[in-house]
C-alpha cells in the first residue's frame, strides 16, 4: 500500500497532526467512557460491543429514539446481518461523526459498487467526510459523481474469513492529513441496525446489500468533462495549501522511487 493512503485497512493507531489550523467540517472525536483492555479480550471475530457500550454510544452520539439495534451473538460476524438488518461499525459514528440515518453518499456508493458497506474500511468513511469539508472549503459542490471521480475503490490485503476489505484511495494528487487515519480494534466493534426510514433515510432496502463479495462491481463513472477537472484541480491546490507538509513527504518519497526505478534499469556492466 501507498505511504500516501494511510488509511486504507489498519487496525493500529495513529494520530496525525499537521500543526495547521483544522478544516472546518472535519468534526472531533466522540470520547466514550473506558472499556475492557483489548488484551483481556478473545480477538477471534467476535464483536467486542456491549449493551453498555452500545447505550453510552446512543447517548453520545445522539442516536435517534426510532432506531432498532441489536448486539451480535458470540458466533455472529459482520457478514452475518439478519435479513432486514445492517452492519455498523462504531467509529463510524465516534471517529466521523455519522448519524442515522445513515449518509445517502456512502449507500449510494456502496450499492452503485454492489458491496455492503460492512466490506467498506473506515477509510472510505473518512475519505467521504474529509472531501465533503474540502470541497464546502473550495466552494465546490459535493456529490457521488464528485466523490467517485476522486477516489478509486480497491480491494485491500487484509483476509476477513474468505473475503478482503474494499477501501478508496484519493486521486488527482488530492491530499488530507490533521486527523486520524489508524483506528486500533475498529473491525471489533460492530453491531447491527434494523434498515428503516430512520436508519437509512429514502434508499430502498432491496439496494442495501449485506451479504458479503469478492470483488466490487465495475465502476460507471465515465469521461471527467472540463468543469469537473477544474473541481479536481481546485480541491488539490487547496489540499496542499492546508496541509504543505504532507505533499513535501509524499513528494520526497515520490523521487526516491524514481532513482529506485533509475537504478534498476541501469546497465549492470556500467
Amino acid at each position: 500500500m501507498p505511504s500516501d493512503h494511510p488509511d486504507a485497512e489498519h487496525d493500529d493507531d495513529e494520530t496525525g497532526t499537521s500543526g495547521q489550523a483544522r478544516l472546518d467540517g472535519i468534526p472531533d472525536v466522540i470520547k466514550m467512557p473506558k472499556r475492557t483492555a483489548p488484551t483481556s479480550l478473545i480477538d477471534d471475530g467476535r464483536s467486542w460491543m456491549t449493551e453498555e457500550i452500545l447505550k453510552d454510544l446512543i447517548a453520545r452520539a445522539e442516536f435517534p429514539n426510532s432506531l432498532e439495534f441489536r448486539i451480535p451473538e458470540l458466533l455472529e460476524r459482520p457478514y452475518d446481518a439478519p435479513p432486514g438488518w445492517v452492519c455498523v461499525y462504531e467509529c463510524m459514528f465516534t471517529e466521523f461523526e455519522m448519524n442515522f440515518s445513515l449518509s445517502p453518499l456512502l449507500l449510494r456508493f456502496a450499492a452503485e459498487r454492489d458491496v455492503p458497506t460492512s466490506l467498506l474500511t473506515h477509510g472510505v468513511v473518512r475519505h467521504i467526510v474529509f472531501t465533503e469539508a474540502l470541497t464546502r472549503a473550495a466552494g465546490v459542490t459535493f456529490d457521488r459523481l464528485l466523490f467517485e471521480h476522486v477516489t478509486d475503490l480497491r480491494t485491500g490485503s487484509t483476509w476477513k474469513r474468505d473475503f478482503k476489505w474494499f477501501h478508496t484511495t484519493m486521486k488527482h494528487d488530492i491530499v488530507f492529513r490533521d486527523y486520524r487515519s489508524k483506528i486500533h480494534w475498529w473491525k471489533n466493534y460492530f453491531f447491527f441496525v434494523k434498515i428503516s426510514r430512520a436508519s437509512v433515510g429514502k434508499i430502498k432496502a432491496d439496494q442495501i446489500r449485506t451479504e458479503w463479495v469478492t470483488s466490487p462491481g465495475p465502476s460507471k463513472r465515465t469521461k471527467p468533462s472540463s468543469e469537473l477537472k477544474k473541481k479536481f484541480k481546485l480541491l488539490k491546490e487547496l489540499s496542499h495549501e492546508l496541509w504543505p507538509e504532507v505533499t513535501a513527504v509524499l513528494e520526497k518519497k515520490r523521487q526516491e522511487r524514481r532513482k529506485e526505478q533509475a537504478c534498476c534499469f541501469r546497465d549492470p556492466d556500467i
